[in-house]
Formats: structure tokens, C-alpha cells, sequence
């Protein structure tokens, strides 16, 4: 029994090969590498997690993901929950799902009463480099569900905090490398929050609804 397996991969996950001892080159199903290892070290995600009865680690047992399941679902799915947990908790601002079957598979969440929506990604170090080559399909999705702004926010970095922003067709894209930084203590990356709540309408929604007189946010 064990808690990791490592991988190498082609073709997108159509070729894969699977070891369960350390080969250089190979990546790696852990809970280190989907980033969970690092989340759980922030005790109020930790403790939202057990109230839900989520894994918090990855134990030694019989069975452990596939490197597709792994990448392709499991990395996005906590990206989206601990996403939707942390704007909760450091701006107040209960993001809702989006609704409509032929909408809801473009983005992750919606603010609710504006047309921000948000996209959280759990990405390795080198997917960042790659969106720009996205960006005209980010717009014309947000053009699909009427979208004045859209967040792709990416969960926990040690590299890249540089933020960029992308006017296309009317419709502005913020693109955040980073809501934590640090793996070994994860901390909120002030420059990143403060981007969030000054876009477009949501200034408007942190003013009212943020009623903690010690939010990290008002104070920058």
C-alpha cells in the first residue's frame, strides 16, 4: 500500500506509464503534488474541510487515483472548493454556481448580482506560461454568458505573482498567478486580493457586505 505513485506522460494523458518508486523525470499523484499537503497547513481550509468530510491527506491504502483522474478532475475540483472557501474568507463574498446548462461548464462561480465570473485554476508552475495562447477563448466565453469581467485566479504559488490584465472585446481578463504564496506557510498575496476587490462591480459588493473590521483587504 501506498499514498503516491509517479507518472510519465504523452499525448495528453493518452500514453501513460506508471512506477511506484522515484524515477527522475517523472511527475508524481500525491498529495504534495495536487497541492493539498500545502492547503491543509491553513487551518481554517483544514477545518473546512473536515466539516465536510473531505480528504485532507492522502493515506496509504489499496487504491490511489489514475494520473488522467488525478490531473484532469481531482486538481480542478480542489482548485474550485478552496477557490470559493478562500473569497468566504478574506472578502466576504459567497460565490454562487452558475446555473445554466448551457453556461455552466465555461467558468466556475459567479458573483452574485454582477457580471464577474470566476474561473480558479491548480496550476503547475508551467501552465501560467501557456494561457496567453487562451485568451481569446476565455472572451469568447465570457461573451457567451454576458461577462464585463472575468478572474482566472490560480490557488498557491512560490514563483510568479506578477498579475496581468487583458482588455478583449469589451470584456476585461484578470489573470492571477497567485491567492497564496508560499507552500511551506500559505499566505494571502495582498497585490492579488486588492486586484480582485477593485474589479469592475465588485468593489461595490466587499464595501457592503465585509463586516470584519480587521479584513487584510480594507487595510491596504
Amino acid at each position: 500500500m501506498g499514498s503516491r505513485i509517479y507518472y510519465t506522460q504523452e499525448e495528453d494523458f493518452n500514453n501513460v506509464q506508471v512506477n511506484f518508486t522515484r524515477i527522475q523525470g517523472y511527475s508524481e499523484v500525491s498529495a504534495k503534488a495536487s497541492r493539498l499537503e500545502s492547503l491543509m497547513k491553513i487551518r481554517f481550509l483544514k477545518n473546512h474541510f473536515d466539516k465536510h468530510g473531505w480528504a485532507t491527506a492522502f493515506t496509504p491504502a489499496k487504491f490511489i487515483m489514475t494520473p488522467p483522474l488525478f490531473n484532469n478532475i481531482y486538481r480542478g475540483v480542489l482548485g474550485e472548493v478552496v477557490g470559493k472557501a478562500l473569497f468566504y474568507r478574506y472578502i466576504k463574498v459567497e460565490l454562487v454556481d452558475i446555473e445554466d446548462d448551457e453556461l455552466f461548464e465555461k467558468f466556475d462561480y459567479v458573483v452574485p448580482n454582477s457580471e464577474v465570473f470566476i474561473d480558479f485554476k491548480n496550476w503547475h508552475e508551467g501552465s501560467y506560461k501557456e494561457l496567453d495562447k487562451e485568451l481569446i477563448h476565455i472572451a469568447k466565453r465570457a461573451k457567451d454568458c454576458g461577462a464585463r469581467c472575468v478572474i482566472i485566479a490560480n490557488i498557491l504559488s512560490d514563483g510568479n505573482y506578477s498579475i496581468r490584465e487583458r482588455t478583449i472585446g469589451g470584456v476585461k481578463i484578470i489573470i492571477i498567478p497567485a491567492l497564496l504564496k508560499d507552500t511551506d506557510s500559505p499566505v494571502p498575496v495582498n497585490e492579488a486580493w486588492d486586484k480582485i476587490r477593485k474589479c469592475s462591480q465588485f468593489v461595490t459588493i466587499h464595501t457592503v457586505r465585509c463586516i470584519e473590521p480587521s479584513c487584510p483587504l480594507c487595510t491596504i
